[in-house]
């Protein structure tokens, strides 16, 4: 059952008004992938998820109606999909509080050599031959403040954008924009809504409208045998394992010659099985890195074994 200081914030019982301001709910669920859980902290509401340093999560939902009936549909939500483990909080907090709340602590991070990731309320502090992805945060999951997509883009990085790269789950665009920014002509392909929404805005905001497609469509193999005949040098992947490992008998077709598959989003311990299925598919392991129990990988057709 939910953390019994869930309660203890709040309103009390029956009869509660109507309140303006924010729903700031603070979840975490033993043995989950952040990434799972901050996926349905969106579908509920959330309007971006920031992940603390003992892996708990936060997000703000935007309160047009009572409280404790928000506060109790969240819970439901998340019980329902991950049950006795999940532990939950929540408090209410005024409109101003939502930005100053989201700035506080939100500053230009350096996310291998030269990629610089910056809000676009601060100055980036970019040194000559950075690359600056300006991105705040907002109703989809990715700003480089979290481990996976840290290990994404220090991998991209390390490849350079190559002409055509394929973003898979795009979420907030931010492999796209640094794809793009490296060189790449990019399709984003993404599923939710309001994160499609997000990855044009930050796509617009970083300049790379004309490199960047982005379309709205739910990513199963079939949609991926659509795609059969135009080849990538990149397929970014950053989502989580058990999304991730039907697709990929589908995505060595898809890379040119010498092109690579980047998976993120595994938690260390899955990275064996998520190895093995890539090998079954005809894929090698060409590097790959780790960053705050986060692991990734690069896969490439001319390292898959003979």
């Amino acid at each position: 059952m939910p953390d019994e200081s869930m309660n203890k914030d709040g309103p009390g019982g029956g009869g509660e008004k109507a309140t303006r301001g924010w729903l700031v709910v603070d979840a975490s669920v033993a043995g989950e992938p952040a990434s799972s859980v901050a996926a349905v902290l969106l579908d509920v509401g959330g309007t971006a998820v920031e992940e603390r340093s003992d892996g708990g999560l936060v997000t703000w939902i935007r309160l047009g109606g009572a409280p404790l009936a928000t506060a109790e549909a969240v819970r439901e939500a998340l019980e329902a999909r991950f049950g006795p483990s999940l532990r939950l909080s929540w408090h209410i907090a005024p409109d101003e509080d939502w930005l100053r709340g989201w700035r506080r602590g939100l500053g230009p991070r350096r996310v291998g050599d030269r990629i610089v990731v910056s809000p676009s309320w601060a100055a980036s502090g970019s040194r000559a031959g950075d690359l600056v992805i300006r991105l705040d945060p907002e109703m989809a999951f990715g700003t480089g403040e979290h481990g996976s997509t840290r290990t994404a883009i220090r991998l991209l990085e390390q490849a350079g954008g190559g002409r055509r790269a394929l973003d898979v789950g795009a979420g907030s665009g931010i492999l796209s924009i640094v794809a793009a920014k490296l060189g790449a002509r990019v399709l984003a392909l993404e599923a939710d809504a309001d994160a499609v929404r997000t990855t044009e805005r930050n796509v617009v905001r970083n300049g790379v409208q004309s490199r960047v497609r982005v379309v709205h469509l739910s990513v199963e193999p079939t949609v991926l045998r659509l795609l059969r005949g135009s080849l990538f040098d990149r397929i970014l992947v950053n989502v989580e394992r058990g999304f991730i490992q039907p697709l990929l008998p589908e995505f060595a077709p898809l890379l040119s010659s010498g092109g690579e598959l980047i998976v993120a989003g595994i938690l260390a311990e899955e990275a064996d099985e998520l190895m093995r299925g890539c090998h079954a598919a005809g894929l090698g392991m060409a590097r790959q890195t780790l960053d705050e129990g986060w692991w990734a990988g690069a896969f490439t057709l001319a390292a898959a074994p003979v």
